[in-house]
């Protein structure tokens, strides 16, 4: 029995050697507090691509789900924002690779938010013509159809399927 005792009591004074050890040593040798990761520095396909699901998220979503929902107000609120989105840099670095697509860019958001905004704000008690919310509809295909476009004449494949460019359009991303 007395080994067994021995045994133990050597067994504990190892442990609290290395506890020692070890409390000690974090007091000797400073800890550095540097965590290493990955920087994301923003590029013009990022920020573009960014800016397509903006206005498809604008476009797709709020302009044809709050018309759907007979919310007029709203619905002219976010195709305005949509139409507003484009920026001459934009258009012009897509006029550089193709002009009839800037052109119809341009004309495809102005045709959504006139056509959103000449529905009365006095129809928002009202439900939107089927009509109406048909032909809004394929106005907005028409321009998911165009950026779609844009994106393959702006935007490199490679860059496409890119997992870091993603991650910046993520990043860019400020509905």
């Amino acid at each position: 029995m007395a080994t067994a005792r021995k045994i133990s009591r050597m067994q504990y004074s190892t442990v609290f050697l290395l506890a020692l050890l070890v409390i000690a040593s974090s007091f000797l040798i400073p800890a550095n507090y540097l965590a290493y990761a990955h920087t994301f520095s923003s590029s013009e396909s990022a920020e573009f691509l960014s800016l397509v699901d903006q206005i498809r998220a604008k476009t797709q979503q709020l302009v044809t789900m709050n018309l759907e929902n007979s919310n007029v107000t709203l619905a002219q609120a976010y195709a305005q924002k949509a139409a507003d989105s484009q920026d001459n840099f934009t258009i012009s670095e897509i006029r550089e690779r193709n002009n009839r697509i800037a052109d119809s860019l341009v004309t495809g958001l102005r045709n959504l938010e006139a056509n959103v905004t000449s529905l009365t704000s006095d129809s928002q008690e009202q439900i939107p013509q089927e009509g109406t919310i048909q032909e809004i509809n394929d106005s907005v295909m028409s321009l998911n159809d165009t950026l779609a476009e844009a994106v393959t004449v702006r935007v490199e494949s490679d860059q496409q399927n890119n997992a870091t460019m993603w991650a910046l359009v993520l990043a860019a991303d400020d509905y």
